[in-house]
């Protein structure tokens, strides 16, 4: 995600921070906060309203894998406050995260607010780390329209801006859009992907190392970047999904967003494998596993 929010808003938000937008595209874009979800002004949870720290870092850490049927309700804060960012035309609103065999998230026209959206946004309430992140989604169609999903930690955490990203641009589908940032400076790729990832769920993942990252679709690498070419995030994260609507002036990268746009996102699953287990082979979650969700995704 891309924004960095102001003072003001973080004290009327403490959940989602967003930090992506991008620099190519935008010129001088501004870095996104997403951890301004505040309790008092309204933002529900799935979870505790406390933010845990799970782990300190390292190879080590507690894995897990989400299917949201139900979901594990102290693991999951949903966003809903009201957002001001120049980046973002979109407000968070509870009601856009739907929790039913998966979860769905929404857009949603909305009237005689600053903002002309609603989207919805949920976060894990603790940080992981090193490892591998696995998500089988359908990102939303529309031009204006962002679907992420990425990792981020930042200023409100009392860290420095390290973030990862997977970000669909509901303009042209048929391309992923990849991101990193160490320490607030951005970095971007772009991948033809060969299908319209909207048409239906599939499997997208990001592998991070201490010295690399790496990003598959359906398990297949498709973009590689090493320590010896490029700075690498290191701080431990929250994990982020979201879906918004970008403001006008990030239209030549994502788009306009028409008057009464309305869209949908899925994830179906989400599984993290710390590094550790990665490399000794220890998966959480099975490639039939993947099938049968999709299968199912698909029937309904």
């Amino acid at each position: 995600m891309r924004a960095v929010q102001t003072d003001e808003a973080v004290a009327n938000a403490d959940g989602l921070q967003q930090p992506y937008l991008c620099d190519a595209c935008l010129g001088a874009r501004l870095p996104f906060d997403p951890g301004r979800e505040q309790e008092a002004s309204g933002s529900s949870s799935l979870a505790t309203p406390e933010l845990h720290v799970q782990g300190g870092g390292g190879l080590r850490g507690e894995g897990f894998t989400e299917r949201f049927d139900p979901p594990n309700r102290r693991d999951w804060h949903v966003a809903d406050y009201q957002f001001s960012h120049p980046d973002f035309d979109t407000d968070w609103k509870r009601r856009n995260v739907r929790i039913s065999a998966g979860a769905t998230l929404s857009l949603r026209p909305q009237k005689y607010q600053d903002n002309g959206f609603t989207g919805g946004s949920l976060r894990r309430t603790v940080t992981t780390h090193f490892g591998r992140y696995e998500a089988l989604m359908q990102p939303a169609r529309g031009a204006g329209v962002v679907t992420g999903f990425f990792t981020y930690t930042g200023p409100y955490y009392g860290t420095r801006h390290d973030e990862i990203d997977i970000e669909f641009l509901g303009r042209d589908t048929r391309k992923l859009h990849l991101s990193w940032w160490v320490d607030g400076v951005l970095n971007s790729h772009v991948v033809p992907l060969g299908f319209d990832a909207a048409d239906g769920p599939r499997l997208y993942a990001f592998e991070w190392h201490p010295d690399r990252l790496r990003w598959f679709v359906e398990g297949r690498l498709v973009h590689e970047v090493r320590a010896e070419t490029s700075a690498i995030p290191a701080v431990p994260s929250y994990l982020f999904f979201n879906l918004w609507a970008a403001d006008q002036r990030l239209q030549g990268w994502a788009g306009r967003t028409a008057e009464g746009t309305r869209a949908q996102a899925r994830i179906l699953s989400v599984t993290f494998t710390p590094l550790q287990d990665l490399l000794t082979g220890v998966p959480l979650s099975k490639p039939s596993d993947d099938r049968r969700n999709r299968e199912d995704a698909e029937r309904g």
